[in-house]
């Protein structure tokens, strides 16, 4: 009697070390609808354009990365657009080696830019969320503006002048201005075929990715462009949505957690 009562005891014990073991294992694995997103900011803006939706996204168990590109105030315009994307990837990997399985492109308005093109060249990518999406050089306004500023990129790239520094007309949020930048530069960021275009961008999806596109109301740029711009050239996807949200250009962001938040939950469950 006492013999069997020993061999229980010991079972249990051996099953309780076990246990011990495998548990931690366990809760440092990530769950396979860990979501990590790349947050990415404006032209001339800064990550600091999300601190009203970075909290919540984190505390609803969302990994997030909130990179300084290069469009930023800070380092406007400091290199290709393709070099851009790539710098993309560094918050991919950052997102992944924190336990993301899943990955969500999000930017506003240069940012949602770059997220789509992302999407586009370098895929990977589980979803996109495009906030106030700007930066159109290919819609026919832009083309108009900057014609004669991509032309003459163009003719000092074809010197071998590419690499020299000129002065190149831009707008954001409805202001003009002039900046110093090199032409191949400011060439691969206006050209309007090129890959900045964000309907060529749209074309080149992967079938069937879902898109969660949020406009302001009062954004001059829903107005001007409405879902006829990019929107419509989507791929299908029973998530993929057009959101309109009470706010102005730079107010978007904030405006749009909670249609975020409700989107990224229906993401998770597919």
């Amino acid at each position: 009697m006492h013999h069997k009562i020993g061999i229980r005891w010991t079972l249990m014990f051996c099953m309780v070390c076990f246990l011990a073991i495998l548990i931690p294992k366990i809760s440092m694995a990530a769950p396979d609808s860990a979501v990590g997103i790349v947050l990415m900011h404006g032209k001339t803006g800064q990550p600091s354009v999300f601190s009203g939706i970075v909290g919540p996204l984190r505390q609803a168990g969302y990994l997030v990365e909130t990179p300084e590109m290069p469009w930023s105030k800070a380092r406007y315009i400091d290199k290709l657009y393709e070099d851009a994307l790539n710098e993309i990837d560094l918050s991919v990997n950052t997102l992944k080696q924190k336990g993301a399985t899943r990955i969500v492109i999000a930017g506003h308005s240069m940012g949602a830019n770059a997220a789509i093109a992302y999407a586009a060249y370098h895929g990977g990518v589980d979803a996109v969320i495009l906030l106030a999406p700007g930066h159109s050089p290919d819609a026919q306004g832009s083309v108009n503006l900057f014609a004669s500023d991509v032309a003459k990129a163009k003719a000092m790239m074809d010197k071998g002048d590419g690499a020299q520094n000129s002065s190149f007309s831009d707008s954001n949020n409805g202001q003009y201005f002039t900046r110093i930048m090199k032409a191949d530069i400011y060439y691969s960021f206006f050209q309007p075929d090129g890959i900045a275009s964000m309907r060529k961008s749209a074309s080149l999806l992967p079938a069937n990715l879902p898109v969660l596109y949020v406009a302001g109301s009062e954004d001059p740029l829903t107005a001007r462009n409405g879902k006829t711009y990019l929107y419509n050239l989507l791929p299908e996807n029973a998530l993929t949505r057009y959101v309109v949200v009470k706010a102005p250009h730079m107010g978007t962001p904030g405006a749009a957690i909670g249609e975020m938040l409700n989107w990224l939950a229906e993401l998770v469950k597919q």
